[in-house]
């Protein structure tokens, strides 16, 4: 195709990033002889005019612009595009777009006109350099498939490659034991990324069976100079990156067995000049980068991580919180509020929890920048009712195991196809609760999805009634509080007191948001409530 034969340096991201997408997903209904809402899209004068419903696109405002609002909007809907019956964007496609509309929208602008350190040229790079050509088979679909989640992404090097890229996102959700699944794509996996994931302590044996590994990144990772030696084997490795880890010289050794590098980046490590020097002499044929001198520099200190046995506990929990600086303050919260470096709870070791509870922490020191924080629910289990009844059924896509669901005592995992979740969209959650005798519960507890990206959204009202014989009285209607960005996939907790007279039953309605609000990609579309569990104490 067009954008393949051209040369980096000739290419220009309209012409050849931009336009080819346009016309293979979308000139279709919008050219010469089908112009539809008067949009034509085979003309420069075209796109810049817009169509019937107003300008094509806001330069410099993704979220602004019309046709990206088109693109986001779900399948079903009317106005998305393309229609559903033509070919889709891929996810590539759609971030093209995006950052073109970004970074100003220019008809003329040359990809080398670009900062090398912005996406849409790392995208464009990617376009127009050679491709490497592997002799390898491509991995099974499904295995590729299987490694897709949330919270880690893999996909082939480039369309039509057997080799594949796997990068991982979202530090607190990340599960050293995902190492293992790497193993599925061990053959093919020639880029892969762990980036400021919490690998303290962790076991990297699995790394040493990547076959044709060729770049690894391990930047801020806690990482520490043991970890290093299951990489020393790794003869395809052409490029690792391990800065922001404190090594000690026992990395010098390892390392220096690393002679088939020809790029190291090894940046705020701790070493003394000497062992730079030892390291440099070691590896004579590795370009290495130390970085520069940071006197003066502050930098942000890496998150704390949070461990425990389980997210649903029964009489208690402990709760440790490491950081792989061990002169470092943590500060943590237990009831939800952000900690700060003067008034929050200084950890001293293992917390026991005996409640429910939501943990923040951050970890502050001297001449270092707090650091993002860390975010944790941990629940105790409730009551268990005598009886319940949903009285509205959920979506049939997200209807797990029914009302059984919301008092199985299995937290759902961050994930709203887990199987684990009830899902609403066209109706509220409504439920009956009927209580055992002698249980007098003061506190009822909803436990929630949220993943913007997915459209589920916190509900826009809970409202609560007691029962006694049979004679109901509303007791709590939450207002909405609705985030004002899209965040990763995470869990909520809603609390609500219940008043301390008799009642032997209880009625939740949970409603789901009606229209998303204009920030998000797919504003006034139908959105979703998700709940896995329902606690009473």
């Amino acid at each position: 195709t067009q954008e393949k034969t051209v040369s980096i340096e000739d290419a220009v991201v309209f012409e050849h990033l931009v336009k080819p997408i346009l016309e293979n997903k979308c000139m279709a209904c919008h050219k010469e002889g089908k112009i539809k809402g008067e949009l034509r899209m085979d003309q420069l004068a075209g796109l810049q005019k817009g169509g019937k419903t107003g300008p094509f696109l806001v330069a410099g405002n993704p979220d602004e612009s019309l046709f990206l609002q088109r693109i986001h909007l779900p399948l079903e809907n009317e106005e998305h595009m393309p229609p559903k019956n033509k070919a889709q964007l891929t996810e590539e496609e759609i971030e093209i777009l995006r950052l073109w509309v970004a970074s100003g929208a220019s008809f003329e602008q040359k990809v080398i006109e670009l900062e090398a350190e912005e996406p849409l040229f790392q995208l464009a790079s990617l376009k127009f350099s050679q491709e490497k050509s592997y002799d390898f088979e491509a991995p099974n679909e499904d295995d590729l498939a299987s490694l897709n989640t949330y919270f880690r992404k893999a996909k082939p090097l480039f369309p039509g490659s057997p080799a594949v890229e796997v990068a991982y996102f979202g530090a607190s959700a990340f599960d050293p034991s995902s190492l293992q699944d790497l193993k599925k794509v061990k053959t093919q996996l020639i880029k892969l990324n762990l980036n400021r994931m919490p690998l303290e302590g962790v076991d990297l044996s699995a790394l040493s069976a990547l076959e044709h590994i060729e770049e690894i990144q391990l930047n801020f990772t806690g990482l520490s100079s043991d970890q290093l030696q299951p990489l020393t084997g790794l003869g395809s490795l052409r490029k690792l990156a391990v800065s922001g880890n404190q090594l000690d010289s026992e990395s010098i050794a390892h390392l220096s067995k690393m002679t088939f590098l020809r790029e190291l980046y090894i940046w705020q490590s701790g070493f003394s000049e000497e062992e730079k020097e030892q390291l440099q002499t070691a590896l004579s044929s590795t370009k290495i980068d130390f970085g520069f001198d940071s006197k003066g520099v502050i930098y942000a200190l890496n998150p704390p991580k949070i461990e425990f046995e389980e997210v649903l506990f029964t009489e208690s929990a402990e709760v440790k919180i490491s950081h792989p600086i061990s002169s470092v303050e943590i500060r943590y919260t237990l009831d939800g509020s952000e900690p700060d470096s003067i008034s929050s709870l200084v950890y001293q070791g293992p917390i026991s929890l005996s409640k429910t509870s939501q943990i923040r922490t951050k970890a502050y020191a001297p001449e270092w920048t707090g650091s993002e924080e860390t975010k944790a629910i941990l629940f105790k289990k409730g009551l268990e009712p005598k009886s319940y009844q949903l009285k509205t059924q959920p979506n049939v896509r997200y209807e797990a195991k029914g009302a059984t669901t919301l008092f199985d005592g299995v937290k759902g995992k961050a994930n709203h196809t887990s199987g684990e979740w009830l899902g609403y969209t066209d109706s509220p959650l409504e439920l009956e609760i009927y209580l055992k005798d002698g249980d007098r519960p003061s506190l009822l507890d909803v436990s929630l999805l949220i993943n913007e990206g997915a459209y589920i959204f916190p509900p826009t009202g809970v409202e609560i009634w007691i029962g006694n014989q049979n004679q109901w009285k509303k007791v709590t209607a939450r207002p909405p509080s609705l985030p004002e960005k899209a965040g990763e996939p995470r869990f909520q907790l809603l609390s609500f007191d219940l008043p301390a007279e008799p009642f032997d039953g209880i009625r939740l309605k949970v409603n789901p948001i009606a229209k998303l609000p204009a920030w998000h990609q797919g504003a006034g579309a139908k959105g979703w409530v998700f709940v896995d569990e329902i606690l009473i104490y």
